[in-house]
């Protein structure tokens, strides 16, 4: 008997999921299916990607945004620096949480400038 215990994805995770689908262009169907997700979390994820400008929407087909590039990038860049750095099984990104946006920056500037700090702590 195979039993396969999946890990539940946190939101960052499934945010990154979202964005990757949406990079080719994308429906919400298409999301809800290639992301694993139902249309309700598809929904909510999507409208926060739009109101922090990660997305933009023609009305039925999401794309990824300059902004939203940047930010698949830079997880990216934090996924690999923590392979590298952390024990197998840690949050690859335990502080996320901890960045601070309320500097009127972008979500993608602000994870594009701890990356770089992380690079530079190296």
């Amino acid at each position: 008997m195979v039993v396969c215990i999946m890990k539940r994805r946190t939101k960052f995770d499934i945010v990154v999921a979202i964005l990757e689908v949406v990079s080719g262009g994308a429906t919400k169907t298409k999301n809800v299916y290639n992301a694993n997700l139902n249309f309700n979390l598809a929904k909510k994820h999507l409208d926060f990607l739009l109101e922090n400008g990660l997305v933009r929407t023609d009305g039925s087909r999401y794309e990824i945004t300059g902004e939203g590039k940047t930010f698949c990038g830079a997880t990216k860049e934090l996924q690999k620096w923590t392979v590298m750095h952390h024990a197998p099984g840690q949050a690859w990104f335990p502080r996320l949480k901890s960045i601070d946006i309320t500097s009127g920056s972008s979500l993608a500037t602000v994870l594009a400038a701890r990356v770089n700090t992380l690079q530079l702590a190296r």
